[in-house]
């Protein structure tokens, strides 16, 4: 079921950001790399779309229903800025959410 759930959360997921990149980075967390067009408050307004869009959806994998909710970490990418600190910068904030109540994006 797990494995289930994982796939599906990305095939929303890409579904629901059209063309952004969605990848699993970890156990249960995935990486999100959006254009931002230097609107970030817009990328905040999709990304916090998706978590609502999640916290409404069902699961179903045969006669089992399944709810889930997210935390992202949003981080805005700056020049020069290498990869992998770009995506520590998210998790440290995705952690942020996680222990400051889940289900909610951090920016």
């Amino acid at each position: 079921v797990g494995d289930f759930v994982l796939r599906e959360v990305a095939r929303v997921a890409t579904d629901f950001l059209n063309n952004s990149f969605v990848a699993r980075y970890g156990g249960e967390e995935f990486v999100v790399v959006m254009k931002m067009d230097g609107n970030f408050d817009l990328i905040y307004d999709t990304i916090d779309g998706l978590r609502k869009f999640y916290e409404e959806y069902t699961f179903t994998y045969n006669d089992l229903k399944l709810s889930l909710t997210i935390t992202t970490g949003l981080a805005k990418y700056k020049a020069n800025m290498a990869d992998d600190e770009w995506i520590n910068q998210a998790d440290m904030l995705l952690y942020k959410g996680k222990n400051s109540g889940k289900n909610k994006t951090v920016i």
